[in-house]
């Protein structure tokens, strides 16, 4: 196998596996000809498992891959306070030329052999002075078993699922929120509602997608203490993402509305990590997806800055029972 690429926009990419390495300490990363993917599995009742794909042109200039796994895939697992470590050279070296007018120092990404070891090699070349090389030792995956615990959960029964939309500049607000409430309880009650039509639920159905109703939604977050202290906090007017069918107990009445209401207790604790490793790393995001899908999980799904929105970052919290 082979792979080499060329550095673009470190800032990004490194800003991004930073919030990462807040949340494990290994990753699965999976290369493929149009994307780069990180997987990070719980490590602790605190943790919460992560997927990010990301279109690579986001990030690189140049990128050529060759392996004779399925789809010209590339898998292994890294640590990623040594991939953290490695980006923020990339990143220093390209702001700082920027800074004082220069152009900055071409870096380079590719898979390398140091003693026998695969090795992820970040090589900054700056202009005629000296290079500087960061080697990343990494393990290769060696079967589809090793990445059993990297593999997103299966949602099959989403039938009750409620989702709304969250501005990304919410998302800092949001973890003060959580913060707070963090001292009262351990536990979170998150309720997501909203009230449609019975025609906006034929439409999707129709369309075959999932339209969103503005400001149809709202999000409420409750911890409670002794059952004699309770916090309350709520957000109203969020966007609402409908699902392609109405709830069987919907009114048949196609003059009636619809409402949709999904509840779901989650470990505090495993939210404020997450917001808090997003509001550190400062990522550029467009907009976030809350789902709530009750008995199984919280899905809290963002999407990256670029045009196609095809980058995203998914982060699944499993519910209390």
């Amino acid at each position: 196998m082979k792979f080499r690429a060329k550095f673009g926009s470190p800032g990004q990419l490194y800003k991004l596996v930073l919030s990462l390495s807040k949340l494990g300490g290994t990753c699965l990363v999976q290369l493929t000809p149009e994307q780069i993917s990180f997987a990070v599995a719980p490590e602790g009742t605190d943790s919460s498992m992560v997927v990010a794909d990301l279109r690579q042109t986001l990030f690189f200039i140049e990128w050529k891959i060759e392996s004779r796994a399925e789809n010209n895939r590339i898998s292994f697992f890294a640590k990623l306070e040594n991939l953290t470590r490695a980006l923020k050279s990339v990143k220093d070296n390209a702001e700082a030329k920027a800074n004082k007018g220069g152009v900055p120092g071409t870096a380079y990404l590719k898979l390398s052999k140091k003693d026998g070891v695969p090795m992820l090699s970040f090589d900054i070349r700056i202009g005629d002075q000296a290079n500087v090389q960061h080697d990343v030792p990494l393990r290769l995956v060696q079967g589809p078993e090793e990445i059993r615990a990297y593999s997103e959960p299966q949602l099959d029964d989403t039938a009750n699922a409620v989702t709304v939309l969250l501005p990304y500049g919410e998302i800092k607000g949001l973890r003060n929120v959580v913060e707070r409430m963090k001292s009262v309880s351990d536990k979170l009650r998150l309720t997501a509602q909203g009230t449609v039509s019975r025609a906006d639920y034929a439409s999707a159905a129709a369309g075959g997608a999932a339209p969103v109703m503005p400001g149809a939604g709202q999000l409420e977050l409750v911890v409670q203490k002794d059952n004699q202290v309770t916090i309350r906090t709520t957000y109203p007017k969020l966007d609402l993402m409908l699902t392609t069918s109405p709830p069987e107990e919907s009114p048949q009445d196609g003059d009636e509305d619809v409402r949709l209401e999904a509840e779901a207790t989650i470990s505090i604790k495993r939210l404020a990590r997450v917001l808090q490793a997003l509001v550190m790393a400062d990522c550029k995001m467009h907009c976030g997806v809350l789902c709530l899908v009750p008995g199984h999980v919280v899905l809290l799904k963002l999407y990256l800055a670029d045009n196609q929105r095809s980058s995203t970052m998914i982060f699944y919290l499993p519910v209390m029972l």
